[in-house]
């Protein structure tokens, strides 16, 4: 056993004890592993009293394990004791209510949790919700568990008559725990459509027809275009407003035999833009034969492109 306990603050000391039957008094001893390690090393203890032999540990820095060994013939002991911190105040929570289809949506939270305390934490995500007049009480939303250096963050749902909400995260472990500030949000300043998707995208050798596909009835409607020479992403004008959950625009003035980029993004009368939906390639037409060989390295370069992007696809699924 330990006189701190299984679980310690790192950089602590402490001791640890071995207890043997009265009989067993044969080459008692204590051996020490490093976490992940087969390899024991004996330790050179103390004698605590008849039966129990101790050892002072210093400056705990990793997690380790102490045996108990003798010459009795006992079935194997020892105690694991992790070393790490209590929790930090969790800090800059931002939450996002983001909408799937026109009557579902989940509500994503994210949190800054401090320094690593090397152990398992537990984070309680609270929430306090207004609909009309009424404010409800505090309520564990749900938890979340995390070890290592990953960011944390939580999903949930809620009614879609909640107009307000207090959020606020507890974090605990083994050795403490720490609350949040709570942060106080509007769903209508956060809310956020699903990403649009540019379905298809046919030109001739000054216009593109653009169809974007929208999972939601969105007020707003942006879509970008860029030449592959030039860099720079240009809003098509007018390209707001729009209410429909199926769009095709037209885009004009275009160069003959060029390579051009598109993406979209979308956003309700208030709250957060989307995410860019991903980027669609296409070569705008010839114009007169002069510039033939211009389309084909145009065309060329618009097949490496999809090439690339097609094995990317593949290294991904297979990961």
């Amino acid at each position: 056993m330990s006189s701190a306990g299984a679980v310690v603050q790192q950089g602590s000391s402490f001791v640890v004890y071995c207890t043997f039957k009265p009989t067993c008094k044969i080459s008692r001893s204590m051996h020490m592993s490093i976490d992940g390690s087969s390899k024991t090393v004996k330790q050179t203890h103390k004698q605590f009293n008849e039966t129990t032999i101790s050892l002072r540990v210093e400056n705990i820095t990793e997690k380790r394990t102490y045996q108990c060994h003798s010459d009795c013939r006992l079935d194997p002991c020892g105690l694991d004791i992790s070393a790490g911190y209590p929790p930090d105040q969790p800090k800059n929570i931002s939450c996002i209510y983001r909408i799937h289809k026109n009557d579902t949506g989940s509500i994503n939270c994210s949190w800054d949790r401090g320094r690593e305390t090397n152990l398992m934490n537990r984070f309680v995500v609270w929430v306090r919700t207004t609909s009309g007049n009424h404010t409800g009480g505090p309520v564990p939303i749900c938890n979340v568990f995390n070890k290592g250096t990953e960011s944390p963050s939580a999903n949930f749902t809620l009614p879609r008559s909640v107009q307000l909400m207090s959020v606020w995260v507890q974090a605990q472990n083994s050795l403490g725990s720490a609350e949040s500030s709570a942060v106080n949000y509007t769903l209508s300043d956060i809310v956020m459509p699903s990403t649009p998707a540019v379905d298809q995208v046919e030109c001739t050798s000054r216009n593109c027809t653009i169809k974007v596909e929208q999972p939601v009835r969105t007020q707003h409607l942006q879509i970008q275009y860029r030449d592959e020479q030039q860099g720079e992403w240009t809003t098509y004008p007018g390209s707001a407003g729009l209410m429909t959950s199926s769009k095709t625009k037209h885009i004009s003035s275009l160069k003959p035999c060029s390579l051009y980029h598109f993406r979209a993004r979308s956003r309700f009368s208030t709250g957060l833009w989307s995410q860019w939906s991903s980027t669609i390639f296409k070569c705008t037409e010839e114009e007169g034969h002069q510039i033939a060989q211009q389309c084909f390295l145009c065309s060329g370069f618009l097949r490496q492109l999809s090439d690339h992007h097609w094995l990317s696809e593949r290294h991904h699924e297979a990961r």
